[in-house]
């Protein structure tokens, strides 16, 4: 795909490139639902900053001409133009969408962040901006170690490090603990772009017991394929585990193993893109090699909001909120989707879904058709190692529209079925 931007021109870059990607998109260069390059990836190639890609697939999204996937990337959708360049009807506007995993904007506490941002600033002044330090600003980790506590796992502040969120905090681990040749295993299905990032660091993907790995990518937010028993595992070969935990796991594996690398975010308690965090042995973040980023006055305020308010009766809301849709939505799967597919509810807020004796070009078709009938998953060729699956993600789904929803996807899945005898 080659795409050019003039930087003598006038037009910002970002809106050079977005027309530019959705022209390839109209003309079906790049299909619906392909992924777009990563950021770093085209950022280098074109000779342009992060920001620049960030904000034009942002672009596109405010044009309807892609979605994202959080922790997985940016998707084209269909030609959003008609012949005589007028925007067609919105396609995500009237669709029940199980592909966005964001959390409700609804259940951000505003006002009591809103008290937190004024009330740093009148305290600290141009101060509130000042650098904090690459580890991050220490009352936060401190507030972090408190909630850490509530999970069982002990930390001290210089066992964290403070990201803007966990695909910043895999980067930062991956640079810091792998080297060329190194054997990472990766569970399968899992975030993607994982195995993209370890294999351009010059690491092989292996499976065990091929050889002893130097790290293990876990994320319970995927369903495992095989019952390993990983605390004895990274005892045996030495190596670390990355926990790459997005979700309301209430059983983190790094309150089992001092081994693990926990890679969390407070994506799906507050806000998407807020800040994350990394905690693991202080000689491995002694050995790293990149900082977070992550504002001085975003650490304080989240710090002051934390110290200020009951966080935990917040998080149980929230985790009551998620099992009264999880719930809903394993009675639909078992009432709607046990004829036609297998399917497992990890602790996360999430369905994967695997469709009997489907082959991909069959579940691309199904999901297709899901589109038609106004119902928006995530396929599972967006995960490496999930191409047998789909996923619904019921974060931010109404409840009124888990069930019918499910119920659209069973019966484009009964029509396949009947259609092809695939069954």
């Amino acid at each position: 795909m080659v795409i050019k931007i003039n930087k003598a021109d006038q037009t910002p870059l970002y809106r050079q490139l977005g027309d530019a990607l959705i022209e390839k998109i109209i003309s079906g260069e790049i299909s619906s639902g392909e992924r777009l390059p990563a950021i770093r990836r085209l950022a280098t190639e074109l000779d342009v900053n992060n920001i620049t890609i960030i904000n034009a697939y942002k672009y596109l999204e405010q044009k309807q001409a892609a979605y994202s996937v959080r922790g997985s990337g940016t998707f084209a959708l269909k030609p959003i133009k008609t012949q005589n360049s007028e925007p067609s009807r919105k396609i995500l506007d009237d669709c029940i969408n199980f592909a966005a995993a964001q959390t409700s904007p609804g259940s951000f506490p505003a006002e009591a962040f809103r008290h937190a941002f004024d009330a740093v600033l009148a305290r600290d002044g141009a101060g509130a901006f000042d650098y904090p330090g690459w580890r991050g600003y220490l009352p936060l980790r401190e507030s972090i170690c408190k909630i850490l506590a509530t999970d069982k796992i002990t930390a001290s502040p210089e066992n964290i490090q403070i990201v803007p969120g966990i695909r910043k905090g895999i980067d930062i681990v991956l640079d810091t603990l792998i080297s060329p040749g190194d054997a990472v295993f990766v569970q399968s299905p899992t975030m993607r772009g994982i195995t993209e990032e370890i294999i351009g660091r010059g690491a092989k993907i292996v499976g065990f017991p091929k050889c002893k790995p130097k790290l293990f990518f876990l994320s319970p937010s995927y369903p495992s394929k095989a019952d390993l028993c990983y605390n004895e595992i990274a005892k045996v070969s030495g190596a670390y585990i990355i926990e790459a935990d997005d979700e309301f796991n209430p059983k983190p594996f790094k309150a089992r193993n001092n081994r693990v690398i926990y890679i969390k975010s407070f994506d799906r308690v507050l806000a998407p893109g807020l800040a994350g965090y990394i905690v693991c042995d202080a000689e491995v973040l002694n050995d790293q090699r990149d900082v977070g980023e992550v504002s001085g006055y975003i650490q304080r305020s989240l710090d002051f909001y934390l110290r200020n308010n009951d966080f935990s009766k917040h998080c149980a809301i929230m985790r009551s909120n998620y099992r009264a849709r999880a719930k809903k939505a394993a009675a639909a799967a078992e009432t709607y989707l046990a004829p036609y597919a297998s399917f497992t509810i990890p602790e996360g807020g999430c369905l994967w879904v695997s469709p009997f004796k489907m082959d991909a070009a069959q579940l691309n078709e199904c999901i297709k058709n899901f589109v038609k009938r106004k119902v928006l998953v995530s396929p599972g060729h967006m995960f490496a190692g999930g191409e047998n699956y789909f996923r619904i993600n019921f974060f931010n789904t109404p409840e009124e529209d888990i069930l019918t929803g499910i119920g659209i996807i069973a019966s484009v899945l009964a029509e396949a079925c009947n259609t092809r005898n695939w069954r």
